[in-house]
């Protein structure tokens, strides 16, 4: 087994211990809540958020074993920046929230609304941390399936989520008055800048599907002066054409003009 290959295991193992940590520091902070007066409503969507979390990191591991997906240098590098970054904002949100954060559904609007930190720009930094994180960490050693399919599934997990928690919170006036005219993931100052998302999205997906080339040689065509002779190729410069066009006044036989040459 390759190191890469030894290294990508050990990381996915420790996210998977740091989860741990954080369902040990989220049942505490819930204990505290409930100890406060906080209501924890019915949470069907927990367990599918559980497994999502689950599935990508096991499904990681087995398709970069099973299927052998390579270490791309440069696609690594960044999926592991994006990935560091993702998770600099997820503990800086469970630094601000402080006792408020856990990892269920607590209605603790009564004790306080929190608007610092990262939510002063949006209401669930850390839902947005977390897709972005489970989408670079599979794609840190090309695992690009269970990137696309765990994002897809993501996407369907947190929708149903958000709808039973922002039920909850907006029903409360003061976070209403606080955060409802805030965004949801996406900052205002970045709204401008979807389009560049977009690119870098496309771009990371057209550089996969080079990457699966397995370095399969492209051949490119330069085109000197527009035209070849068909014959042998050889480019047609303006010196040649001048000595064809001058061949009639020495007598020599001038040289057919190709055709147009296809173009490319």
């Amino acid at each position: 087994m390759d190191v890469s290959v030894i290294g990508f295991l050990a990381l996915l193992g420790a996210v998977g211990a740091l989860r741990g940590v954080e369902l040990v520091i989220s049942q505490r902070h819930r204990r505290s809540l409930h100890e406060r007066g906080a209501h924890e409503p019915r949470d069907p969507y927990f367990i599918w958020m559980v497994l999502l979390h689950a599935s990508i990191l096991i499904g990681a591991a087995l398709e970069v074993v099973a299927l052998r997906r390579p270490l791309v240098g440069w696609l690594a590098a960044m999926m592991a920046a994006i990935f560091l970054l993702a998770n600099v904002v997820r503990w800086w949100v469970i630094r601000t929230l402080g006792a408020h954060w856990n990892v269920r559904v607590v209605n603790s609007a009564h004790l306080g609304v929190v608007s610092s930190g990262p939510f002063r720009f949006v209401r669930h930094p850390n839902y947005a941390a977390v897709f972005v994180e489970l989408f670079a960490l599979p794609l840190i050693h090309m695992a690009w399936i269970t990137a696309i399919l765990g994002s897809l599934a993501h996407v369907w997990v947190l929708s149903r989520r958000l709808a039973l928690e922002e039920g909850i919170l907006l029903d409360d006036p003061t976070y209403r008055a606080v955060m409802a005219s805030k965004p949801r993931f996406m900052p205002n100052l970045l709204r401008g800048s979807r389009s560049k998302v977009v690119g870098l999205i496309g771009f990371v997906a057209v550089s996969l599907a080079s990457a699966r080339l397995h370095g399969e040689p492209v051949t490119v065509l330069h085109h000197t002066c527009g035209a070849e002779y068909p014959s042998h190729g050889t480019p047609i410069t303006s010196e040649r054409r001048s000595r064809d066009l001058a061949a009639p006044a020495s007598g020599r036989t001038p040289v057919p003009r190709p055709g147009r040459g296809r173009r490319l």
